[in-house]
């Protein structure tokens, strides 16, 4: 197996003696979109974050700070409250950030491949419900 490949692969418990067993125990939260309950206030993390206001990620006259994939993904973080919901991704809610179509495929593929979101996919014509995997901690 090549070593590119390798980082795909996630160990769980019935790995036996492969499985290592992580000192602390990560909570993920998903919900799916079609949920009407309002976002719940986030609990404070141990951990130091970032604010990045939204009109950093839209084009303006200045050179944005972040590439295409970083915009989308601060965008979804954004829309999904942290998580808790799953996006609608329309080329219309990528161009808000400066995103082709193109490019916003792309990045989803990535992303999912990756283990960053999850998605779901109605018919062909259908924009994808993407909700980023997000595990505090």
């Amino acid at each position: 197996m090549s070593p590119d490949r390798d980082e795909d692969i996630f160990l769980g418990p019935e790995d036996g003696d492969h499985y290592v067993r992580p000192d602390r125990v990560h909570v993920l939260r998903v919900v799916s979109d079609n949920t009407s309950r309002p976002p719940q206030l986030l609990k404070r993390l141990p951990n130091l974050f970032a604010r990045v206001p939204l009109a950093w990620l839209r084009t303006s006259s200045r050179p944005c700070l972040f590439g295409p994939s970083q915009r989308l993904f601060l965008l979804l973080l954004i829309r999904s409250h942290w998580g808790q919901r799953g996006v609608k991704l329309t080329s219309a809610v990528a161009a808000e950030v400066g995103v082709s179509d193109r490019a916003k495929r792309k990045c989803v593929l990535r992303w999912e491949r990756q283990g960053w979101v999850r998605v779901e996919r109605g018919s062909s014509k259908q924009a994808p419900v993407v909700c980023p995997i997000v595990i505090a901690g």
